[in-house]
């Protein structure tokens, strides 16, 4: 029946795997060609079963929320292990007090954990954003063409615990989250959706009234970030489902799944 087949064939349908392996994926052409554009690789979409990419320079700074801790873990070392340092200027990642990704050292550009670390850093971006900003500023004053910065990353494990580190006040924090994604420098950032949703410090209430994308790791029923039409008889979500909210758009993914960069 095959050889007598005349005329175009028809597209195979696609299938979800069970499990995406890593290292299959890595080798995606769509994900090789997010990150040549700077884009984060998240999973693939239960629709096309294609490669979904968070692009920061045009959907915001990235959230990635839930209740359950070795959830939110699992899916941050999944984004680690998606993305490639050399196709950014530097990644950088803090990490939480128990080193919780210290697997992930060598996988990128600053990995930070301690106090004086994380300080040191925090008054490097500000200072690297404030300068960029101005030369932005500067160049569309004078009518010239607008600067193309190198595009960093900045992996915050668990912003709670970030918070507790530093002082960030309403200025510095209107500064990373407002000023940042212009001058090419985009923030993932995680952490449990009760602190993210309710705690009243500059940093969580920044990111709450201004981030409009972010990975959720939770019925859309139970979380309060975003406003979000009662899905009803909502199913609960699979191994390594998320889903990807955007400006009211959400999408339902299915991410690689890693444990200690090992497939599993």
């Amino acid at each position: 029946m095959d050889e007598a087949w005349q005329g175009e064939r028809p597209k195979a349908i696609p299938m979800m795997p069970e499990v995406i392996d890593l290292m299959t994926y890595r080798n995606h052409k769509q994900v090789k060609q997010a990150l040549q554009l700077g884009q984060i690789p998240m999973g693939l979409d239960f629709k096309e079963v294609e490669v979904v990419a968070h692009d920061s320079a045009v959907n915001d700074h990235l959230m990635i929320y839930g209740v359950d801790d070795s959830i939110r873990k699992q899916i941050v070392s999944s984004i680690i292990s998606q993305t490639n340092k050399d196709c950014f200027e530097s990644v950088t990642l803090v990490d939480t007090s128990d080193y919780g990704f210290i697997q992930y050292k060598e996988s990128v550009s600053h990995y930070i954990v301690v106090e004086n670390d994380v300080n040191t850093h925090l008054k490097h971006w500000m200072e690297t954003i404030r300068e960029r900003s101005n030369e932005l500023s500067q160049a569309r004053q004078e009518g010239r063409e607008v600067p193309a910065f190198t595009k960093q990353l900045i992996i915050i494990a668990n912003v709670e615990e970030f918070n507790r580190l530093v002082y960030i006040e309403d200025t510095a924090a209107a500064t990373l989250i407002d000023l940042s994604r212009a001058v090419g420098i985009y923030f993932i950032l995680a952490g449990h959706h009760e602190y993210m949703d309710r705690n009243r410090d500059a940093l969580p209430m920044k990111m709450r009234s201004k981030l409009t994308t972010a990975i959720i790791a939770m019925p859309l029923n139970d979380q309060s970030i975003f406003s979000i039409k009662y899905v009803s008889n909502e199913p609960a979500l699979g191994k390594d489902e998320v889903y990807y909210y955007v400006k009211g758009s959400i999408t339902k993914l299915k991410m690689p799944r890693v444990t200690n960069e090992v497939t599993v």
